[in-house]
Order: structure tokens, then C-alpha cells, then sequence
């Protein structure tokens, strides 16, 4: 996993044998090559890997769930636009449709 990342922080917290690299390229080159025998990391980010790379699956489910944000400076003109283009996005289903093309199908399920 990526040093420094919260699944690295999270397989502490169990004690588990770890591994740790720079960034998740290195992860999942080290994943491909049968150096690694798997990668724990952001579910957005393994999912995209999997739908795209097509040698690899997600096994389980999301035990850690974690939420993105955007940050704005206090009093950016920005942040509200944002905000109802996201709004937007989730009234008119073209959230779940850009989901199903990056990520594949929700964790879990």
C-alpha cells in the first residue's frame, strides 16, 4: 500500500505484514508482477485499477469506508457553483452513469 495513506494506518491497526510504496503506481506494478499479493488502498482508486487493468478483481468488500471532499479557500466564488453541479449530477443519474464507467459497480455490490 501507499506509505503515509490511511489503508496503511488502517493494516497497523490490525497488525497485519505490510508492504509500503510510494504511490499506487508502484503498488500496482508490484501487483501485476506477482511481487505483491494484493493492495489495500482508496476503493475509488482499486476499482478504476481493476475496471481498466482486467487481471485483477476486488476481493471482499470495503472494510474502511472513507469520504472525498473538495476544498475551496474561505470565501472562494467556486464553492457554490461546485456544489449544485454536484447537486446536479446526482438529481439527473449522471453521477451513477460516470460511476459505472470509471469505477464499475459500487463496493459491495
Amino acid at each position: 500500500m501507499v506509505k503515509g495513506s490511511t489503508a496503511s494506518a488502517y493494516l497497523d491497526s490490525v497488525e497485519s505484514q505490510k508492504t509500503e510504496y510510494f504511490d499506487f503506481s508502484a503498488c500496482a506494478t508490484s501487483l501485476i508482477a506477482g511481487e505483491t499479493d494484493a493492495v489495500v488502498y482508496d476503493t475509488p482508486v482499486i476499482q478504476h485499477f481493476t475496471l481498466k487493468e482486467g487481471r485483477v478483481r476486488v476481493a471482499g468488500t470495503q472494510f474502511r469506508p472513507e469520504n472525498y471532499g473538495i476544498a475551496f479557500p474561505v470565501g472562494s466564488p467556486l464553492r457554490r457553483s461546485v456544489n449544485q453541479a454536484l447537486l446536479k449530477l446526482f438529481e439527473n443519474g449522471a453521477y451513477e452513469t460516470l460511476y459505472r464507467k470509471w469505477l464499475g459497480e459500487k463496493a459491495g455490490g
